[in-house]
């Protein structure tokens, strides 16, 4: 990326890709830096009625609970491997609502489920929540602390039932492809940048993201099961 560019979105030129303060000045730019009890900004849409099903229950799943928020002791995945598996999810999910009929993308599973499209506007709202952490790890001088917003009403508030599968997977797709473009970009000493969790260990850069894969991995998963 051009450092004039960066310069104007952030404030910081990016020297060799190893500007730690400016890749996450940069990362706010384009996701934005409020934390709150709502739905991110850059996810949000218009309030509506009550969904088909209700995210609250509808989205417990077997993962973790938020992304990065498993066991911090886990084996982490290096960051190339993280990065592979981030990058692998906007085809995952391509290919699942291509071969699916349209209409069957915003019905509930049959077991009352969330329907897909909930399922990926859910990811789509907890990708602006990552990416607003990832950029306060990289920017701030001392550890930060941050805040885990209450996702449960989501689904409700913005009515995910009602949106249009393909806009909410386009808006995934193309949040996830500049979080994939900043992350590139980091050297180790980022990947081993620490925020800490209210009531948590403190994670590194690399324990969120590969969090992130696998809080992917669930979502996917119950989208073909949705599908099923």
């Amino acid at each position: 990326m051009p450092v004039d560019a960066l310069s104007r979105a952030g404030g910081h030129a990016l020297v060799d890709g190893r500007d730690r303060q400016g890749i996450g000045v940069f990362l706010v730019s384009l996701f934005g830096h409020t934390e709150g009890q709502g739905e991110p900004c850059s996810a949000q849409v218009e309030d509506g009625a009550v969904g088909a099903s209700d995210l609250a229950g509808a989205l417990e799943h077997e993962g973790p609970a938020i992304p990065g928020g498993d066991d911090p002791d886990r084996a982490v995945r290096a960051p190339d491997e993280i990065i592979a598996a981030l990058a692998a999810t906007p085809g995952d999910l391509e290919r699942l609502l291509g071969d699916a009929r349209q209409d069957s993308l915003t019905q509930p599973s049959e077991d009352g489920g969330a329907a897909v499209v909930e399922i990926v506007a859910h990811l789509r709202a907890w990708e602006t929540v990552v990416a607003r952490w990832i950029a306060r790890i990289l920017s701030e001088p001392d550890i930060p602390l941050l805040e885990v917003p209450d996702d449960s009403l989501w689904g409700i508030e913005h009515d995910y039932a009602a949106e249009d599968p393909q806009k909410v997977f386009a808006a995934f797709r193309d949040h996830r492809a500049d979080l994939l473009a900043r992350l590139e970009l980091l050297g180790s000493d980022e990947w081993d940048q620490r925020g800490a969790f209210p009531g948590e260990a403190e994670r590194t850069v690399r324990q969120v993201l590969d969090g992130l894969a696998l809080f992917d991995a669930d979502h996917v998963r119950r989208a073909r099961e949705a599908l099923a």
